[in-house]
């Protein structure tokens, strides 16, 4: 792993035109700005960890330089495949390919480069790990149909279990 220092690499500057240079902790700032309100267009809301997003970012990418073999933190979401599945339908791979596109002129998120192909495989994964299911409309969509489903497997009144009843009226009994 290189002995990176954090702020120096943050202080990093790269031009990104002729005449204009900008430091990473800059375009940082405005990419993890433009991948909250991407995440916002598709429904999801990032938990308390994220806050600006700007230090999630910065720490996920720096870990990819430092060859960091754990770079996501810890998913502290309900974490159901319904809930997987609902989030990789809607923030798809090319829904992300699409928006770092528009950053691929930038050195970290260049697909041309082993840092930038590794950020744009762990993308998805990152920012699942952010999420905050409660609290976005795709996480309240699913506990939706959660709630749907149950109410037809109980007889549609919310309260009484079909099974229980059957139990009680000897039908699921091995006496029989």
């Amino acid at each position: 792993m290189p002995n990176w220092n954090f702020q120096l690499w943050l202080a990093q500057e790269f031009p990104i035109s002729y005449e204009e240079v900008v430091d990473r902790r800059t375009s940082l700032t405005l990419f993890a700005h433009d991948l909250t309100y991407f995440m916002k267009i598709h429904g999801y809301t990032m938990d308390s960890r994220w806050n600006t997003g700007v230090f999630a970012v910065a720490r996920w990418i720096y870990k990819i330089h430092c060859d960091t073999s754990t770079r996501c933190p810890k998913i502290l979401h309900r974490n159901y495949e319904e809930d997987r599945d609902q989030y990789l339908d809607t923030v798809t791979d090319s829904a992300l390919a699409e928006f770092l596109r528009l950053w691929n002129h930038m050195p970290d998120f260049d697909y041309d480069t082993k840092n930038g192909r590794l950020l744009w495989d762990e993308l998805q994964d990152m920012l699942w790990s952010y999420v905050d299911l409660e609290e976005s409309t795709q996480g309240m969509q699913v506990v939706s149909w959660f709630d749907e489903s149950d109410s037809d497997s109980d007889g549609g009144n919310g309260k009484v279990d079909v099974y229980i009843q059957d139990s009680a009226a000897g039908w699921h009994s091995s006496r029989n």
